[in-house]
């Protein structure tokens, strides 16, 4: 079998692109370079954690849902019975929002005036439910955290970054909150929700077939339906010296945005840190396992926070085997390799393909 293509993806946001002001203390002759904020809502980019549409299933008295922006929307819906169903079976962020287009009529006339709060308690949700989410969220420092979008200036900062940007303000202060104490008080909390039952480690979706895939793989037998990984990353350790921060489809067929956080101990030294991808058959199949290591470099980074001895965030594109995928049933696991002589950092992640019968 080939190799597994990688393709290096180096573009960063012109936020991130642009070289800081430092601030120079002449008493102490000490430069401390600013804090810079944290732009989020790119599913391709790093801290995609913070948005809504981030996969993370939610669960209220015996509702579940499989992300915050699918609560948010069944609230908005919450007369209409039918309607909040068809969002909790719906796996598709954008077939979500393309459904939601067409229910205008069926909006309350107050929901502007109970959305904030209504948001607020949902990421109060979100957080309090996922422990590790809670400790990335902490894991920001003090930085200035903006929701990018172009279409949202009343959550996000809209077309012209001026806008208000509540999303990000409710995510700081949730953020102070669980500096000041860990563990959430019930007062963050809806009183009816039980802190005391944690959310089980799952595994999550990455993408499935919707209404604007079929471009790519067409919904016929043996092709691509969906693609699942496990842990969730949700689940992944905030605290390991490596882990997987995030992975989404790219803008090809066949391809993933890998993104990879890693601490300063595990990226120092002559070889660097690696990502190893193997190929995983089944025992019926023909095929042969095979593994490539990816070497992370500075060509790769796309973040970085001065917190906890330092907080590095590697993206690259990964180009999967179809051929292995469809024809042999295959699986994907993904493990850090931190730099030698160190032990291997972090859980190893598995993806799972579902194919159309």
């Amino acid at each position: 079998m080939e190799a597994i293509e990688v393709i290096t993806n180096s573009e960063v946001s012109s936020e991130r692109s642009v070289t800081p002001t430092i601030d120079t203390d002449p008493l102490n002759d000490v430069t401390t370079p600013p804090t810079l904020p944290i732009f989020f809502g790119v599913e391709t980019e790093p801290f995609f954690i913070l948005s809504s549409l981030f996969s993370s299933t939610i669960s209220l008295g015996p509702h579940e849902f499989l992300t915050a922006e699918g609560f948010f929307q069944a609230a908005k819906f919450s007369k209409h019975p039918n309607l909040v169903l068809a969002l909790k079976k719906t796996k598709s962020s954008k077939e979500m929002l393309y459904k939601i287009q067409h229910w205008t009529d069926c909006i309350p006339e107050d929901w502007e005036e109970k959305s904030l709060a209504i948001m607020k308690e949902v990421q109060e949700l979100k957080f309090a439910q996922h422990k590790q989410l809670r400790a990335r969220l902490v894991q920001t420092g003090d930085a200035e955290l903006i929701y990018r979008s172009k279409t949202d200036s009343f959550f996000g900062c809209g077309q012209d970054n001026q806008g208000l940007n509540h999303l990000g303000r409710i995510l700081m202060d949730l953020r102070s909150a669980f500096q000041a104490c860990p563990e959430p008080e019930s007062t963050l909390l809806m009183t009816c929700f039980e802190l005391s039952l944690p959310h089980p480690s799952t595994r999550s979706t990455i993408w499935c077939a919707d209404n604007t895939s079929e471009r790519w793989y067409p919904h016929t037998k043996s092709s691509l339906k969906e693609i699942n990984i496990a842990p969730a990353i949700s689940d992944s350790p905030a605290s390991d010296s490596g882990f997987l921060h995030g992975i989404a489809h790219g803008d090809k067929p066949w391809t993933l945005e890998v993104l990879i956080q890693l601490r300063e101990e595990v990226r120092e030294g002559v070889d660097g840190p690696q990502v190893r991808v193997c190929y995983n058959h089944n025992y019926t199949a023909r095929g042969r396992d095979s593994s490539v290591d990816v070497r992370l470099s500075s060509e790769h980074l796309k973040s970085s926070l001065m917190i906890d001895g330092g907080i590095y965030i590697y993206g690259f594109s990964l180009a999967l085997d179809s051929y292995s995928v469809e024809s042999h049933g295959c699986t994907v696991s993904i493990a850090m390799l931190p730099s030698k002589p160190a032990k291997r950092s972090g859980p190893e992640y598995e993806l799972n393909f579902t194919l159309f019968e």
